[in-house]
């Protein structure tokens, strides 16, 4: 398998796993939401859920451009 063929799969693996990461923390911001939590817990986990937001289409661009 060429050099350039396990990097594009890696991307891919690692794309994946960012999306389902992100997903989670859709669900936990939820779950936090809806248990009335500390308004500053829920902060800090939409601002982590919009950091993996940004590299899952970083990601994303990268992947598509080396296709």
């Amino acid at each position: 398998m060429s050099d350039f063929k396990t990097k594009l799969d890696k991307a891919n693996a690692k794309l994946e796993g960012l999306i389902r990461t992100h997903r989670d923390l859709d669900n936990e911001i939820k779950k936090e939401f809806d248990n009335f939590t500390n308004e500053r817990i829920v902060k800090e986990l939409k601002h982590k859920k919009l950091r993996i937001k940004e590299e899952i289409a970083d990601l994303e661009t990268v992947i598509r451009i080396t296709q």
